[in-house]
């Protein structure tokens, strides 16, 4: 039932949805055209500006701004993994000035690799030289006496003098996962990498190059100038080699850094870069480089199966995505907390090698102490500090290992004080651990909470970090630095002012940056959060942004540019069609709608969208549509529409009147051929001229185009603005219709030629046209009501010749034909296959072809003992100064054969008398131009201000006076508008057409004065300049007799020609001479069978050999519009595949 129901409706609804959809087509592409209009030249504008870096601070400082807010939105992710020990200003001013004695790096390293680091980096370049040995003077003394001792027992002196390089070796071999920096020179700021010119390397790479990555496409990446690396015994021994270097943007902030430096034919990762590759157990050998896109580590793959592709630009660099200031997210640790720690164990150490008595312990803190001293990484107050707590320790173990309690210990050792309670709490520890170490030796794994029951503790953060760190010890076989079974932990003032205990397990596990942050041995540079912070955090923030997945990714420029314009395209096509209120809803959420994008977008995916250009070209547009619709409101007040009739053929008009019972309203079914033509950009042209200018320019065109139909016997039916519809086959049969009909279009874009030429002389403007020619059956009759009736044409044939004619545009041709009209002028016109096409009210499969050329005999043949046609004649002998000129450009392209010959010599006998009389007329323009600015500012009381053009530059005083008309021309429209009310409706309407038409001839002007190159351009142009800057007005019946003479005379000569060709043998040469215009030459065929070879792979989909014959083609023809688009067409084809029902055939959208 319901279907029965549906398929009743169903005819009804597909013809309602065909015309709302050609509704809809309609009511768009107007606005669309006028958008794009007006976006393009906004687009160019804004491009401009941010091409020359306009936008970039302000851009730059709202990626900063992202960076600030972005919390509010989406926390960034930081590695649990990561954290850096700092040497800061406290470290320096305690044990001494930079640069440190290798020993203490060694000893560093030995603390991380004790405490489970899994890696580590030392982020600055601090072993490109040799350590020297520096000694403090009581630490000389020191040396030179157990120097001497060993020399009195005559033994090996080796093992007492320091030896720093091999200590920090034998550390760093031992951890097996240290990584340094070498020092590679290249610009500090991004401009000066664009500008780097490849250099040949200077520096010694051996020790390095088993770190360097094979590349195979260098890009613009930066290549090192110099390189400081390792000294080789370090070099050796190290896991990776990275550099770490600063570059600033254009403003001074860093948000990039190098994350490949090229050196020697080789790519080096930075520091951060090559830990994390570590982290990811990806070799050199498995980093892949493409520079301008990424650097892949191929075979790595986060928790959530995507692979690792590190963004990188054209320079290889890497955006730094910062996570908040240096102190903010990355856990810091100075280094006098990991150096206090492995100072405590290095005298645990000691204590575990002597016997402790509880009544003695004066030597048993010297030697304890020396031994913390002797790591040199901690002064002599903090050594004394743990000397006592590990006699603390060793005290709190004598006593309870002898049956006493914490009483006893609060007495005897610590005389009865202990306020801080620190006594009591490493009683606890040494206590707990003891228990501990009992079921540990016993095979029992001790349990924490169950000791605290047991021994009755209370739990605490202290107390139960330093069971963790026995445990630890105990495990890693480090059971004789146990003595005595205290640990401790250090507490480390966090950024919020909370302190927490920080113990040295901590480490386990963790990727460990090394780096400097005291005053004036560091860098300090802006950066998105601080204006200075510390640039030892760039490596660490490399590494935490390839470990999180965190990476920023930068637009690149062409995004920009595409945003621009559809921006810019979108507010413009809204904002021109509503209203007020609606147009700032619609700009407004525009602008907060791609703010919030830009936002979110960067808070949740690291993607940095410009947003100064795109939020730019919304506010221009938004200001363009406002002006836009400002001005269409009073053009609609002052435009003149002109509406012009039919046009009726003599022949029909006569036909009419000698058989009116022939045309009723029921009219007859004809087999006829359609023509159809429309002037390119028409509107803009109308838009820039005057009403009597307009009408002139299309009586220049419409005339002798409607002439050259009628040459054809064909019927002009209707004009419509600068459209032409004309039939041919209709009223009276005519079996050559379609023959007749491309000859005439063919012929009409010849004569076109010099129409443009002429346009372009008198008017400024250019002016082409397409064509649309189909041959078929129509409804053809008297059509209307009894009053008023029109002969015309109705079907689908004709709709489908206007169909016919925009479709050059797909194509870059000028005449379009149908299948039916190609088959009918077979052998007489060679013509090319352009395409197949969906057209018509049906969507029937049409062939679309494009006339290449008539053939000569067919031509002539046509013509085979027929005069020349009488309207050629009429249009010659009317002919105009500007015509001929145009004429005059046209057979200068021509032939001289026969009388070719006669025609050029002709028009240049009668060029320079043509030039005269345009130069009189421009004379009366300008001298009526004056009139009417004087003459409006008369009737309004207006004083005119003039400008002194004879004080400025010769070449400028014709702008100066234009722009003084424009000014004058401007202040009477203000005080029109002023007085208004004083003005009747009629006198008020006609003053604004004059004044209209007084702007638009200002413009004209212009036009006409821009226009150089041939001989008869510059005459004109300088002419009309002179006549616009001088300062008497011309005797106007002395101009207009010139004018009147030159006219005669050029007819004059004109008509004594056209004598000569009515004579039928002068009338074969003039047929002969024609024929040679459009006559199809080799390179046409050519051509053809190129292009119909091309369409066969096109079909077959074989998109390269398509390709590839179109492009021979253009080889043939550089301008060949359809191989042009064929090449663009392909293109589309190859980045989206048609379906595989895909024939070919074109469908309209």
């Amino acid at each position: 039932m319901i279907s029965r129901i549906f398929d009743s409706f169903k005819p009804w609804i597909e013809v309602n949805f065909i015309r709302l959809k050609e509704f809809l087509l309609d009511a768009i592409s107007k606005p669309l055209k006028r958008a794009l209009l007006f976006s393009i030249p906004i687009f160019f504008f804004i491009s401009l500006l941010n091409f020359i870096g306009v936008f970039r601070d302000i851009d730059l400082f709202l990626e900063d701004l992202r960076f600030l807010t972005r919390d509010k939105i989406c926390e960034p992710l930081v590695d649990p993994d990561l954290m850096t020990i700092d040497w800061d200003e406290t470290s320096i001013q305690t044990l001494g000035r930079w640069p440190w004695s290798w020993e203490r790096h060694a000893a560093l390293v030995q603390a991380l690799e004790m405490f489970g680091a899994e890696t580590i980096g030392f982020s600055d370049d601090h072993f490109s030289q040799k350590d020297p040995i520096t000694l403090q003077v009581d630490a000389a003394y020191q040396l030179s006496d157990k120097i001497n001792e060993v020399l009195k027992k005559k033994e090996d002196i080796s093992g007492v003098i320091p030896h720093p390089i091999e200590d920090l070796k034998s550390a760093m071999k031992s951890a097996g996962r240290v990584q340094v920096c070498a020092d590679f020179s290249i610009p500090e700021k991004i401009e000066e990498l664009q500008n780097q010119d490849a250099i040949a390397a200077s520096g010694d790479a051996e020790s390095i190059k088993r770190f360097g990555i094979k590349i195979f496409s260098y890009g613009l990446m930066p290549n090192a100038r110099r390189v400081k690396t390792p000294i080789p015994e370090i070099a050796e021994v190290a896991a990776g080699i990275g550099f770490n270097r600063i570059l600033h943007d254009g403003d001074g902030v860093v948000r990039h850094t190098p994350a490949i430096i090229l050196y020697d034919g080789k790519a080096y990762l930075n520091l951060g870069l090559s830990i994390a590759a570590r982290k990811f157990g990806i070799t050199k050998e498995r980093i892949k480089i493409v520079p301008g896109h990424s650097i892949e580590f191929e075979g790595a793959r986060y928790s959530d199966g995507k692979k690792v592709n590190i963004p990188i630009d054209k320079h290889g660099l890497m955006a730094l995505n910062w996570v908040g200031p240096y102190n903010y997210r990355i856990p810091h640790i100075p280094f006098l907390v990991i150096a206090e720690h492995y100072a405590f164990i290095a005298g645990k150490s000691k204590a575990a090698e002597l016997q402790f008595e509880p009544d003695n312990i004066q030597p048993f803190f010297s030697a304890v102490y020396d031994s913390i001293m002797n790591t040199k990484i901690v002064s002599e107050e903090e050594a004394q500090i743990l000397s006592w707590t590990i006699i603390d320790g060793e005290v709190a173990e004598y006593f309870i290992r002898n049956g006493k309690e914490y009483e006893n210990f609060f007495n005897e050792y610590l005389g009865g004080k202990d306020s801080d309670q620190i006594g009591l709490t490493r009683w606890n520890i040494v206590k707990l651990n003891i228990s501990a170490l009992s079921e540990l030796q016993n095979g029992v794994r001790p349990d924490y909470k169950k000791l605290l029951t047991e021994l009755k503790l209370k739990d605490s953060i202290i107390l139960r970090k330093g069971f963790e760190q026995m445990l630890y010890m105990y495990d890693h076989g480090y059971f004789d630095q146990l003595t005595p079974p205290l640990f401790i932990t250090t507490p480390i003032k966090q950024i919020d002012g909370r302190e927490i205990e920080w113990s040295p397990l901590q480490l386990k596990g963790k990727t460990i940056f090394i780096g400097l942050t005291a005053t004036a041995l560091h860098s300090l540079n802006p950066t998105p959060y601080e204006k200075r912070s510390q640039m030892f955090g760039i490596q660490p923030t490399v590494y935490n942004t390839v470990m999180t997945g965190g990476f920023i990714h930068e637009a690149p420029s062409w995004l920009t540019y595409a945003l621009i314009f559809v921006y810019s395209l979108i507010t413009v096509f809204l904002v021109t069609r509503f209203g007020t209120l609606l147009q700032i809803i619609i700009s407004s959420i525009s602008v907060l709608g791609y703010a919030g994008l830009a936002w979110g977008g960067f808070a949740r995916y690291g993607i940095v969208l410009p947003i100064t250009p795109p939020i730019i070209s919304i506010v221009f547009s938004h200001l363009t549509g406002i002006l836009y619709n400002y001005w269409s409101a009073q053009k609609e007040k002052r435009k003149v529409r002109g509406l012009f009739s039919a046009m009726i053929s003599p022949t029909i008009l006569k036909l009419m009147e000698e058989n009116p019972d022939n045309f009723k309203l029921a009219g007859e079914r004809k087999e006829a051929t359609m023509f159809s033509s429309d002037v390119s950009g028409f509107t803009t042209i109308s838009e820039g001229v005057t009403a009597q200018e307009l009408a002139g320019i299309l009586n220049s065109y419409l005339t002798p185009m409607s002439n050259i139909i009628m040459k054809y016997d064909g019927f002009a039916d209707k004009y419509e603005g600068d459209a032409i519809k004309a039939e041919f086959g209709v009223p009276i049969t005519d079996s050559q219709h379609a023959l007749k009909g491309v000859f005439a279009a063919m012929e009409q874009q010849e004569e076109l030629i010099a129409i443009a030429r002429m346009i372009l002389l008198k008017y400024g403007v250019k002016i082409t046209a397409r064509m649309g020619v189909n041959s078929g059956i129509v409804s053809a009759g008297n059509m209307g009501s009894e009053r008023r009736m029109q002969y015309t044409v109705m079907g689908e044939g004709v709709a489908l010749a206007e169909e016919l004619e925009p479709i050059n545009k797909l194509y870059e041709s000028w005449i379009a034909i149908s299948g039916e009209t190609e088959k009918n002028v077979q052998g007489s016109v060679i013509c090319r296959l352009l395409d197949v096409a969906a057209m018509g009210p049906s969507h029937l499969h049409i062939s679309v072809y494009e006339p290449l050329g008539w053939s000569k005999a067919a031509y002539l043949s046509f013509w085979s003992g027929k005069p020349i046609h009488p309207l050629f004649f009429e249009g010659w002998r009317n002919m105009t100064p500007e015509k001929l000129l145009g004429y005059h450009y046209y057979f200068a392209q021509k032939g001289e054969s026969g009388i070719g010959k006669e025609i050029q010599e002709l028009f240049g006998k009668l060029k320079n008398d043509a030039v005269d009389a345009m130069k009189s007329e421009d004379s009366i323009l300008v001298s009526n131009f004056e009139k009417e600015i004087n003459s409006l500012e008369e009737k309004l009381s207006i004083t005119a201000t003039k400008n002194d053009v004879h004080a400025k530059i010769e070449s400028d005083s014709w702008k100066i006076k234009l722009d003084e008309w424009k000014k004058r021309i401007s202040k009477v429209i203000e005080n029109c508008e002023e007085i208004r009310d004083s003005f009747s409706k009629d006198e008020y309407d006609d003053l604004m057409k004059r004044l209209d038409a007084l702007e638009k001839r200002t413009a004209c002007f212009v036009k006409r004065c821009n226009l150089s190159g041939s001989e008869v351009e510059n005459k004109l142009s300088d002419n009309l300049k002179s006549l616009i800057c001088r300062e008497n007005s011309e005797d106007i019946e002395k101009m207009k007799r010139n004018y009147d003479s030159k006219v005669s005379k050029i007819r004059h000569e004109i008509d004594i020609f056209l004598g000569t060709l009515r004579d039928s043998k002068r009338a074969e040469a003039f047929h002969e001479y024609f024929s040679t215009f459009r006559e199809v030459s080799d390179k046409h065929l050519l051509i053809k069978d190129k292009f119909e070879e091309a369409r066969q792979h096109y079909l077959k989909r074989n998109w390269v050999e398509a390709e590839k014959v179109f492009r021979e083609i253009l080889k043939i023809e550089p301008q060949d519009g359809p191989s042009i688009k064929y090449i663009e067409r392909i293109a589309e084809l190859r980045k989206n595949p048609p379906e595989t029902d895909w024939d070919g055939v074109w469908i309209p959208e």
